[in-house]
């Protein structure tokens, strides 16, 4: 089971500028390592045409091992694209969703 603690911008406080709340939050959050991968995994169904894959649950299963393969090489790749998207896709802006779908489009999971 996933536990959610809570992160540091809930328990920093905004600043002088009460004004600007909510880039402020905005900002908070897209620094958060999470918000990039989850960001492709809401586009994934989308641009895919099935969800992400989850890790698989039961080690008993007899595909097991071709599931968890499968799950880690795309859980591996979600987080590359993720810092990519982060950092600029090819010296881009970051966190350009029009390069993050170009990519998604042209990586081997799309085809």
């Amino acid at each position: 089971m996933l536990t959610v603690r809570p992160h540091d911008f809930f328990l920093s406080k905004i600043g002088s500028d009460q004004n600007n709340s909510l880039q402020w939050l905005g900002q908070r959050i897209a620094e958060d390592a999470r918000f990039r991968s989850a960001t492709i995994k809401f586009w994934w169904p989308a641009i895919m045409g099935e969800t992400a894959k989850l890790a698989p649950v039961s080690n008993a299963d007899t595909d097991y091992q071709i599931k968890l393969a499968a799950f880690t090489a795309q859980n591996d790749f979600i987080e590359e694209l993720g810092q990519q998207f982060a950092a600029g896709i090819e010296g881009g802006n970051p966190f350009n969703v029009k390069d993050l779908f170009v990519e998604m489009i042209m990586s081997p999971w799309f085809r």
